[in-house]
């Protein structure tokens, strides 16, 4: 029997964790979760537990404060460090740095458990496929294995790892998956890295079973407090007759409001209805810019602004809040063209414009675009903001007005008749007043969205945006 906990900064259920936590569970090993941000804290909590495996699961964003606990937990306990997640899996050279024993790329449910059964059983590690594992004397680079093509083998998501915390007890909202990949190619997203790597290893997007994903969200409706799903596939909706089945089964079993993403090319005026009819509570549409030809070349997203305007007067008229998402900061865009998004927001009228401040994120299509046209160095790849609401690497003009456009965006696209007061107001030098005005409705849709109470947003949401502000 190994120990195994897993560490985090961030109040968020992480699926990969609970679908290896799991498996583990299945097999008898001992996990466990820390989340925190002060390092005393985290080794006071792990000297208690006596892991033999200490776990990160990795976003470029919170690398460098994985890398950071996990060196001083190599230093004082001595356990075997494991990183795994999407950085790690597009650069797994990190191997080579001291606080890290073994890397996991791509899918981690079968690669950890064997790990566990392995130094449980005290026997050798490094050969266990989709792992780099280092020693004293060299890196193993172990192949990938195939994808779990049948996701259904796996058992549910592992929920009850995260019910120690009083934030997730009280949790009205939960997260759940229909499927795996996506099938869209977007240059700025680690998608295209996966398929990569796994080209050949069988198939990248997969489907879970309507009956498997339902008894999964019924059996712990039963056993919590949750009245809201959230479908957190990078696209849910693929193909129409499923959908539209899966939504009846839903209706008639879950009953309960969800949340979830759309795409224009898989969604006309009766799945719309039949959303309305399971209780779809609110929704997501990518737009990522209003200008067509940056979307078409850049991204490589082949979507009309007609498709999403005709999608939108849908969501509108059967009462269906929705959010945009767009990119602000892309490489070689003006701030013209950037604002093409604003544009398109007035037309499509969402609840919230959500943005983003474009990160190079490392391997990407488009980050290395960003590097062979010089608005980016490598080197600037380390220096990444550790969120994508702060700043950008991108060397270009108009990076002052960018910044200040995306703090007033949400206002900005609310009251188009005050365009001219908030292009004066985006050239002014950024200060902190922007950052505020940005979190205030920034809070106000996170509580739309994950149906928070107040005691979380004034809680943690407080600790966030000290944070926020404090890293400008």
């Amino acid at each position: 029997m190994a120990r195994i906990v897993f560490v985090q900064n961030i109040w968020y259920e992480y699926l990969g964790v609970m679908y290896i936590s799991a498996l583990l569970k299945k097999h008898g090993h001992v996990r466990d979760v820390i989340i925190g941000n002060n390092s005393k804290d985290i080794l006071h909590e792990l000297k208690k537990l006596r892991p033999n495996i200490v776990g990160f699961s990795c976003l470029t964003s919170n690398y460098k404060w994985n890398l950071t606990i996990a060196n001083e937990i190599k230093k004082e306990l001595g356990c075997l460090v494991l990183f795994g997640g999407i950085h790690p899996t597009a650069n797994p050279e990190i191997i080579e740095e001291p606080g890290i024993d073994v890397v996991c790329r791509g899918e981690g449910e079968y690669p950890v458990l064997e790990l566990a059964e392995a130094v449980s059983g005290k026997v050798s590690i490094t050969g266990i496929k989709n792992l780099w594992i280092k020693n004293k004397v060299q890196i193993y680079k172990n192949e990938l294995r195939p994808l779990v093509q049948d996701l259904d083998e796996l058992p549910f998501p592992d929920r009850d790892l995260y019910l120690k915390y009083g934030f997730f007890r009280h949790q009205e909202v939960w997260h759940f998956i229909a499927g795996r990949g996506c099938p869209f190619d977007c240059t700025y997203c680690h998608n295209n890295i996966g398929k990569e790597i796994y080209k050949g290893l069988g198939r990248y997007v997969r489907q879970r079973k309507t009956e498997f994903i339902l008894r999964e969200i019924t059996e712990f409706k039963r056993k919590s407090k949750m009245k809201y799903v959230f479908f957190s596939d990078d696209v849910l909706w693929i193909k129409k007759d499923w959908m539209m089945s899966f939504l009846k089964a839903y209706k008639k079993e879950v009953n309960l409001p969800f949340y979830c993403t759309l795409t224009p090319k898989a969604t006309d005026e009766n799945l719309i209805r039949t959303l309305k009819e399971s209780g779809c509570y609110f929704t997501a549409i990518a737009t990522e810019t209003g200008n067509e030809r940056i979307r078409h070349d850049l991204l490589r997203k082949r979507m009309t602004n007609k498709e999403y305007i005709e999608l939108a007067s849908l969501l509108h008229k059967y009462d269906i809040p929705f959010a945009t998402s767009a990119m602000l900061g892309l490489p070689g865009v003006s701030l013209d063209q950037t604002l093409d998004s604003v544009r398109l927001n007035w037309i499509l009228k969402p609840f919230y414009p959500w943005t983003s401040i474009f990160q190079p994120y490392a391997k990407t299509w488009l980050a290395e675009y960003s590097i062979a046209h010089g608005y980016v160095s490598r080197d600037d790849l380390d220096c990444l903001s550790q969120d994508f609401y702060k700043m950008s690497v991108i060397k270009q003009e108009d990076s002052n007005a960018i910044i200040n456009l995306h703090r007033l965006f949400y206002p900005i696209c609310k009251f188009p008749k005050l365009m001219p007061v908030f292009m004066k107001l985006i050239k002014i030098p950024h200060n902190f007043i922007y950052d505020l005005i940005f979190l205030v409705f920034y809070a106000y849709y996170v509580k739309k969205l994950q149906k928070l109470t107040y005691y979380q947003i004034v809680v943690h949401g407080l600790k966030w945006a000290k944070e926020f502000v404090r890293r400008g």
